[in-house]
């Protein structure tokens, strides 16, 4: 049978000499396979249409159309399409145990992220989103730049629910009013610039939006533990406790006001 091979991306067909130059996929290289696909750190990767279709919308729209040989170019690197044909020819069941192997890894998650959702391989979508949010305290940070990208509230709530709130601390000054040095010479965990680089490090990778959503839902609460009794000394207030994240990550949604959601919360 003659491999079929479609280009996704490129506007022109590869050569025989540019395809013969490719690097051949240590495992996923049968040679009977009818379709070959090439990553975008060129290597060569070879399935069986009717795997792919069985899983993927993408994939049995494009083998219901008639085409010349040509080959699928996907822009994804051949590690992260080699565990996408892993689940391919796995059966349902077997999606967990395929992708758990992965969960350490969050940019290898991210991309197969990306290539499941391309591909409209729902059931194998479905598995990977239940396996980041069980693993949402191993790398809560990168979900929550994440759920920024996407413009996903609910997953940068499951974030920022998963967050270690140590993180999160608002840095307080070694002085009454600035920095006194006192920091340097005492044993302190952190210096005070340590302590704000440390507060400042974690806003800097976030979207925009996100960023101003969780700083202001921090300010509020910090307000609003201003006037409470059993809140004794000021810099209690910037000390933000269980039932106060509680508050904060059911509040955030950037798509809602401050003003509608203090006005909710009044109600």
């Amino acid at each position: 049978m003659e491999p079929i091979m479609i280009e996704d991306k490129q506007p022109h067909s590869a050569s025989t000499s540019e395809t013969s130059q490719l690097e051949t996929h240590t495992r996923h290289c049968d040679p009977k396979a009818d379709v070959l696909l090439i990553s975008n750190d060129n290597v060569h990767l070879r399935a069986y249409s009717h795997h792919l279709k069985q899983v993927s919308k993408f994939f049995s729209d494009i083998f219901t159309l008639p085409s010349k040989p040509e080959p699928i170019t996907l822009d994804f690197p051949s590690s992260t399409i080699s565990i996408y044909l892993d689940l391919v020819i796995a059966p349902e069941y077997c999606y967990s145990v395929i992708i758990n192997q992965h969960k350490d890894h969050f940019d290898t998650l991210k991309d197969l992220l990306r290539l499941v959702e391309f591909t409209i391989s729902e059931d194998i979508t479905k598995s990977l989103w239940e396996i980041i949010h069980l693993n949402a305290k191993h790398f809560p940070q990168e979900l929550l730049i994440l759920a920024g990208e996407r413009g996903d509230s609910e997953l940068a709530r499951k974030a920022i629910e998963a967050l270690d709130k140590k993180e999160l601390d608002v840095p307080l000054l070694c002085g009454p009013y600035d920095c006194e040095n006192i920091c340097a010479h005492h044993n302190h965990p952190r210096t005070c610039s340590e302590e704000l680089d440390r507060f400042q490090a974690f806003f800097r990778g976030l979207d925009s939006a996100y960023s101003m959503e969780l700083l202001q839902l921090m300010l509020i609460r910090c307000k609003m533990r201003a006037y409470d009794d059993e809140v004794k000394e000021t810099t209690q207030v910037m000390d933000l406790g269980e039932e106060d994240w509680i508050w904060l990550t059911g509040s955030f949604d950037p798509s809602r006001s401050i003003r509608e959601k203090l006005c909710t919360l009044d109600e």
